[in-house]
Order: C-alpha cells, then sequence, then structure tokens
C-alpha cells in the first residue's frame, strides 16, 4: 500500500526534477550571492537602504510581538503620521523574517537569512512557471537560472526590497492559462499573485501589473481581429468559462477576489495619505534620469568578463541604476528562442510573452530624451516610480523564458550540452561584483550610536542625535532609528524615500533644528493650541551630541 501511494506520488521523472533543479540551484547560490557575500559573513548593500529595510521588517517584528506601537506610523520622522507611506513595506516577505527572527534572536542574522531566501522562492517559482509553460525540467533549469542569478539581479542586490520577486512568474503563466482555457481559477489564482507581489514590493508589483495589462491587451486586439473565425465570440467564451462554474465556488472566488481587492486597497491607503498630507511624487525630470536607455542593456560595470562594453558609455545619471544588462548568453539564447520557437510547445504563451516583452521595453525606453512613459509620469502611482529601471527584474522573465525555449529546440540526445549551457550561465553571472558590507559593521554602527543615549532621560522621551563632523548623514540617521526602535522610543531623526516639510537634510550639532522641527510638525498638522502642544512636545525630547543644547532657553513657543 505504501509501495502504491509513493510510486503515485513520487515518480521517478518527479524525483528526476527535483535533484536536477535542486542540484542547479545550489550550483548558481554558492556560486553566486554565496560568494559575493563572502560566504554570507557580508550583508547586501551599504549602510543604507538595507539597514532602512532591515528596519521595516524588525518594526513589523516587533508589532506583532507587541513592542512597537504601529505598522504604519513609524516611529522615526516622530511625529509625522504615515511615515511608511515614503518607502516600500515588504509585507508580503515578512513572514520568511519572521520565521527567522525567531530562531535567530537578531534582527542582522534574521535579515541575511530573509534575504537568502528570496534566491530559493524566486528560483523554483519561475521553474514551476516554466515547466507549466510545457519547457523541459533542463530547459526550465536554465530559464529559471537566468531569472534568479543575472546580472540585473546582481546589480541591484543593494536594493533589497526588489529581492522577492516570486510572484512575477506565477502571475505570467496563470494569467496565459486563463486567457487560453476561459477558466477562471487561472484568473483568480493570477490575480492573487499580483497581489501578494504588491505586498512584497512595490515597484514589482507595479511592473508586472504592467506586463499583465500588455499581455491582456495582445490577446484582446488579436482576439479582436479574428473572433468572426469562431464559433464564439471572445466574450462569449468567458461567459461560458464562467457558467460552467458551480455556484458554492463562484460564491467562494467571488468572495476571494473581493477579498483581494480590499487588501489591495488597503495596501495602498497609507501611500495614498502621503500623496495628500505631503504632496509626495517625483518630479518628471528625475524620472527622466532613470528611465532606461538603448545604452542601459548594455551597461555592466560590475562584471570583469563583460566590463568592456561599459567602458565608452558616458554621461549615464545615476549610472548605478542603468546596470541592466542580461549577459552574453542569455542573449544568445534568447535571440535563438525566437528562432526556434516552435521548440515551446505553446506558441499561444510564447507570442503574448514575447510580444509583451517588446511593448513593455518600447514603453519605458527612454531615446534622446523622448519616453512614452513620461506621458504616464504624473499620473498616479506612476508620479511616485522614480527607478523606471528595475523593470528590468521583471523583464528577465520573458528573456529567460526565450532562453528557455532555444534549449527546448535541442535533441533529446543533447543532454550533456544543457548541463553545459547551464554551467557557463552560472560561471558567466559568478563574474559579478556586488557592494556588501559586513555584518560586525552593521552591529558596530548601532552599537557606538546607542552608547551615546544618557541614562537619564525625560519621561516619555523623543531622542534626537546631533550630526557630529564628518559623519556621513545618512548612515546617521539609520544608526538613530535603530537606536531609537531596538529601545522602544521615537525619534526626530529619519531616513526614506522622503521626508517630512520643513527637515533640514544637514543641521549639524545645531540645536536649533530641535525648534525647527517641532515647529515644522505644529504647521503641517495645523494645531489649534500650537503654544501649548510645542511646549509638551520640547519637554519629552532628549537631544544627545549636541553643543551647548539647553532646551529650556528656546521652550518658548515661537511662530
Amino acid at each position: 500500500m505504501l509501495n502504491k501511494i509513493f510510486n503515485k506520488k513520487y515518480d521517478s521523472r518527479f524525483l528526476l526534477s527535483l535533484g536536477l533543479s535542486t542540484f542547479f540551484f545550489l550550483g548558481g547560490y554558492f556560486s553566486i550571492p554565496f560568494i559575493q557575500l563572502h560566504h554570507l559573513t557580508y550583508l547586501p548593500g551599504d549602510l543604507g537602504d538595507s539597514r532602512l529595510n532591515n528596519y521595516f521588517l524588525e518594526n513589523i517584528y516587533l508589532f506583532l510581538t507587541q513592542a512597537s506601537p504601529s505598522l504604519i506610523h513609524l516611529s522615526f520622522f516622530y511625529p509625522f503620521p504615515y511615515v511608511m507611506g515614503f518607502s516600500d513595506n515588504l509585507f508580503g516577505a515578512f513572514p520568511v523574517y519572521f520565521v527567522s527572527r525567531l530562531f535567530t534572536g537578531n534582527s542582522e542574522t534574521a535579515f541575511a537569512f530573509w534575504y537568502g531566501f528570496s534566491y530559493v522562492v524566486n528560483y523554483f517559482s519561475a521553474y514551476y512557471a516554466f515547466r507549466k509553460l510545457n519547457l523541459g525540467i533542463l530547459s526550465a533549469i536554465i530559464g529559471a537560472l537566468i531569472f534568479t542569478f543575472s546580472f540585473p539581479v546582481s546589480a541591484q542586490m543593494g536594493h533589497v526590497q526588489l529581492a522577492y520577486r516570486f510572484g512575477v512568474p506565477l502571475a505570467i503563466f496563470t494569467l496565459i492559462f486563463f486567457l487560453k482555457n476561459k477558466s477562471w481559477n487561472f484568473f483568480f489564482l493570477s490575480f492573487f499573485w499580483l497581489v501578494w507581489q504588491f505586498y512584497c514590493s512595490i515597484y514589482i508589483g507595479f511592473f508586472l501589473a504592467i506586463f499583465l495589462i500588455s499581455i491582456f491587451l495582445i490577446y484582446f486586439f488579436s482576439e479582436l481581429i479574428t473572433y468572426k473565425d469562431r464559433k464564439l465570440e471572445m466574450h462569449d467564451e468567458f461567459i461560458e468559462g464562467w457558467k460552467v462554474i458551480k455556484w458554492p465556488r463562484k460564491i467562494i472566488w467571488t468572495l476571494f477576489f473581493l477579498a483581494l481587492l480590499c487588501s489591495l486597497a488597503a495596501l495602498f491607503y497609507p501611500y495614498l495619505r502621503v500623496s495628500q498630507l505631503y504632496g509626495a511624487k517625483r518630479s518628471i525630470e528625475e524620472i527622466a534620469t532613470m528611465l532606461p536607455r538603448p545604452s542601459s542593456y548594455f551597461l555592466i560595470d560590475g562584471s570583469w568578463l563583460w566590463s568592456f562594453l561599459s567602458k565608452d558609455i558616458v554621461n549615464i545619471p545615476m549610472r548605478h541604476e542603468h546596470q541592466i544588462f542580461f549577459g552574453g548568453l542569455p542573449l544568445l539564447l534568447a535571440f535563438a528562442g525566437l528562432i526556434f520557437r516552435r521548440a515551446s510547445g505553446n506558441l499561444f504563451a510564447f507570442w503574448l510573452i514575447f510580444l509583451s516583452f517588446i511593448i513593455v521595453v518600447i514603453f519605458s525606453i527612454s531615446i534622446n530624451s523622448h519616453s512614452i512613459w513620461l506621458l504616464f509620469a504624473q499620473l498616479p502611482v506612476f508620479s511616485a516610480i522614480r527607478a523606471v529601471t528595475r523593470i528590468i527584474l521583471v523583464l528577465l522573465f520573458p528573456i529567460a523564458y526565450l532562453a528557455a525555449v532555444a534549449v527546448n529546440s535541442f535533441p533529446k540526445n543533447w543532454a550533456p550540452s544543457k548541463f553545459c549551457i547551464a554551467s557557463l550561465l552560472i560561471f558567466e553571472f559568478s563574474t559579478a561584483s556586488v557592494l556588501a558590507t559586513p555584518i560586525f559593521t552593521w552591529r558596530d554602527h548601532v552599537n557606538l550610536a546607542s552608547q551615546k543615549v544618557p541614562s537619564k532621560l525625560p519621561e516619555n522621551p523623543i531622542l534626537f542625535f546631533a550630526q557630529p563632523p564628518g559623519a556621513y548623514i545618512r548612515d546617521q540617521e539609520i544608526d538613530s532609528m535603530w537606536v531609537a526602535l531596538n529601545k522602544g522610543y521615537p525619534t526626530l531623526n529619519g531616513y526614506s524615500g522622503n521626508s517630512p516639510p520643513g527637515y533640514q537634510e544637514k543641521y549639524g550639532e545645531d540645536c536649533g533644528e530641535v525648534s525647527r522641527r517641532v515647529l515644522a510638525y505644529l504647521a503641517f498638522i495645523k494645531h489649534p493650541n500650537p503654544e501649548v502642544e510645542y511646549g509638551r512636545l520640547l519637554k519629552r525630547i532628549a537631544p544627545i551630541g549636541f553643543k551647548d543644547c539647553d532646551l529650556d532657553i528656546i521652550i518658548t513657543y515661537k511662530k
């Protein structure tokens, strides 16, 4: 009996698929991020964005363990509201951090595990999607390697908020299944993966939504042209697909869809409030600097193998954001996949994925400072997307798919050549160097800042750290945020994607900044009794590291 069950669930082909995919994942992981992060003794990025995102994850953990007062009104830039809406949130990727944090007991180790696990879910979600799209085991492995480990992933290692991308392949293949089979189950699943991707990363979720819309539009217009040759019109086919679902399941799916809409609205509410309260949006000029250009697709400063391509590419603002070269072998395979497209075994999916890739590239590219994207740049959501070059992390899926199709065209007895290609991909991607920081540096920064906090503090204190001479302001502000978070206090300090009105970025050891920040807050909320509130807040503030900072002198309210 057990043998029968075992054979049914775990046949030899499944074991082969699992074994080979795991083997090449481990090869990619230990050859690329494991080495790039110095055997996991370093953390991705510098002391800026990575620590900021670790702060967000830690705040969620502390909130769930009742050690932080809010998920939305974070305790930096205090007491300004909706501070979470200044940046990404990482809610969808948090469960991994929560488990790791419980077992490790410290934020840095939990963060290292959280980041490393992103490679696992990205790889196996891509592999699963490619297998569902009728690609062979080794072909799907090669596609998954490109999606998970390629140069643009290494180039964006410092922006860890982009790490979790597993929703991309899952949402794309389920939408294609919906359009092909008219099965509404796949529609709801696709929307589910899209919403979850938004919860993991606003950027990736938004770019994925654009790609899914492109797929739908291509399908819609192609069917609009050809529907006369069908027995049913296009909309009738979808209606028939809905009718065949039994009523109990219809009710379940409808409630599920409404729940997803509500969860999406809940996610965007703080960002909407930030837009309303702070008028936060990116200027056209700022967005234009980070639109991908034709040369961006050949920019790869960090690879000793391909860096010669970059040496003549100059005058690129925000150059680090433009490192979006796919890689030599992935591009070669992608072109071959276009030629041998029939090997996909699913031309319906092939054309939807390929044409959507072309449309999104055209939509987002900037040529001689002209771009279609800029026509939409001041619309809601679009106006908050600054680094459009990060769309490459979604476009890796179609490139990986085309490459996998090329390998799928090989004869069955060419398995050794497929092994060779997978190994060459791992080698090529391993030539990329990244920015990383020792774990002990993270800890030392916070420990040193923590030692500055005096033992005697006001009741219900608000910490405010000075900026000592020579300090790198961004790192110092994040140090202050972490100290305050660890001690359970709010702070006037802060660093994020935006900042409140009236905040000076550089104030050094000028104690007058205390008064300026409190007055800025009172003006922002239009407090009905500012004199009283001003004095109440000043009594709570603990200035740390300032010279000649006597709050009794500035306690008097000044308009």
